[in-house]
Protein backbone atom coordinates (compact mmCIF):
# COMPACT_ATOMS: atom_id res chain seq x y z
CA UNK A 1 0.00 0.00 0.00
CA UNK A 2 1.24 3.27 -0.63
CA UNK A 3 1.91 6.06 1.67
CA UNK A 4 -0.35 8.91 1.94
CA UNK A 5 0.41 11.57 3.86
CA UNK A 6 -1.38 15.82 3.84
CA UNK A 7 0.88 18.55 3.11
CA UNK A 8 0.68 21.03 5.88
CA UNK A 9 1.20 23.81 3.63
CA UNK A 10 -2.09 23.89 1.86
CA UNK A 11 -3.36 20.44 2.84
CA UNK A 12 -3.19 19.04 -0.46
CA UNK A 13 -2.91 15.13 -0.42
CA UNK A 14 0.60 14.09 -1.46
CA UNK A 15 0.73 10.32 -2.70
CA UNK A 16 4.73 9.13 -1.55
CA UNK A 17 4.66 6.31 -4.21
CA UNK A 18 3.66 8.53 -7.30
CA UNK A 19 6.17 11.35 -6.51
CA UNK A 20 8.92 8.31 -6.41
CA UNK A 21 7.46 6.69 -9.39
CA UNK A 22 7.80 10.72 -11.38
CA UNK A 23 11.56 10.99 -9.76
CA UNK A 24 12.74 7.54 -10.97
CA UNK A 25 10.84 8.54 -14.79
CA UNK A 26 12.64 11.60 -14.71
CA UNK A 27 16.04 10.56 -13.82
CA UNK A 28 15.60 7.64 -16.37
CA UNK A 29 14.37 9.86 -19.25
CA UNK A 30 16.80 12.58 -18.52
CA UNK A 31 20.11 9.74 -18.65
CA UNK A 32 19.11 7.96 -21.71
CA UNK A 33 18.88 11.21 -23.28
CA UNK A 34 22.24 12.19 -21.92
CA UNK A 35 23.32 8.45 -23.46
CA UNK A 36 22.11 9.47 -27.08
CA UNK A 37 23.73 12.33 -27.34
CA UNK A 38 27.36 11.33 -26.32
CA UNK A 39 27.06 8.01 -27.98
CA UNK A 40 29.68 8.61 -29.97
CA UNK A 41 32.18 9.22 -27.04
CA UNK A 42 31.13 6.00 -25.18
CA UNK A 43 28.98 3.73 -27.47
CA UNK A 44 25.09 2.72 -27.36
CA UNK A 45 23.90 1.66 -24.04
CA UNK A 46 20.79 2.23 -22.02
CA UNK A 47 19.41 2.71 -18.19
CA UNK A 48 18.51 -1.18 -17.17
CA UNK A 49 17.62 -0.11 -13.70
CA UNK A 50 16.73 2.51 -11.22
CA UNK A 51 17.12 1.89 -7.29
CA UNK A 52 15.93 4.96 -5.15
CA UNK A 53 16.32 5.58 -1.80
CA UNK A 54 13.12 5.67 0.72
CA UNK A 55 13.93 9.10 1.81
CA UNK A 56 14.87 10.17 -1.82
CA UNK A 57 18.19 10.92 -1.09
CA UNK A 58 20.30 8.88 -3.29
CA UNK A 59 19.96 7.05 -6.47
CA UNK A 60 21.27 4.21 -7.86
CA UNK A 61 21.39 3.84 -11.90
CA UNK A 62 22.39 0.52 -13.64
CA UNK A 63 23.90 1.60 -16.89
CA UNK A 64 23.91 -1.88 -19.75
CA UNK A 65 26.33 -1.10 -22.44
CA UNK A 66 25.70 -2.87 -25.68
CA UNK A 67 29.96 -3.28 -26.03
CA UNK A 68 31.47 -5.07 -22.40
CA UNK A 69 34.36 -3.91 -23.23
CA UNK A 70 33.47 -0.25 -23.25
CA UNK A 71 31.87 -0.65 -19.63
CA UNK A 72 34.96 0.78 -18.22
CA UNK A 73 35.27 3.78 -20.65
CA UNK A 74 31.30 4.52 -19.75
CA UNK A 75 31.46 4.27 -16.24
CA UNK A 76 34.87 7.00 -16.03
CA UNK A 77 32.36 9.26 -18.88
CA UNK A 78 29.53 9.07 -16.57
CA UNK A 79 31.66 9.73 -12.89
CA UNK A 80 33.90 12.64 -15.20
CA UNK A 81 30.26 14.29 -15.70
CA UNK A 82 28.51 13.83 -12.85
CA UNK A 83 27.77 17.36 -12.31
CA UNK A 84 26.42 17.95 -15.80
CA UNK A 85 24.15 15.52 -15.43
CA UNK A 86 22.87 15.98 -12.12
CA UNK A 87 22.55 19.97 -13.14
CA UNK A 88 20.23 19.03 -15.96
CA UNK A 89 18.28 16.79 -14.18
CA UNK A 90 17.54 18.99 -11.45
CA UNK A 91 16.32 21.45 -13.95
CA UNK A 92 13.68 19.42 -15.51
CA UNK A 93 12.13 18.25 -12.21
CA UNK A 94 10.95 21.12 -9.69
CA UNK A 95 11.84 19.51 -6.11
CA UNK A 96 13.11 20.46 -2.79
CA UNK A 97 15.47 17.67 -2.65
CA UNK A 98 17.05 15.79 -5.94
CA UNK A 99 18.89 12.53 -5.20
CA UNK A 100 22.24 12.33 -5.36
CA UNK A 101 23.07 9.87 -8.72
CA UNK A 102 25.71 7.24 -8.66
CA UNK A 103 26.00 4.78 -11.23
CA UNK A 104 27.15 1.14 -11.89
CA UNK A 105 27.82 -0.31 -15.13
CA UNK A 106 25.95 -4.20 -15.56
CA UNK A 107 27.12 -6.90 -17.13
CA UNK A 108 26.08 -10.28 -18.48
CA UNK A 109 26.86 -11.68 -14.56
CA UNK A 110 24.71 -8.69 -12.95
CA UNK A 111 21.63 -9.40 -14.76
CA UNK A 112 19.37 -11.97 -13.06
CA UNK A 113 16.77 -13.65 -15.10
Amino acid sequence: MLAVRRNGRNGNVMDEGLKKSRIVEAIKNGIDGFLSENSDMVGFAHVEYIILSNDLRSCLVGIAPLEAKASKAMLDFLEANHYHINRELKKRFSSKYFPRIKFEVVTDEKIDI
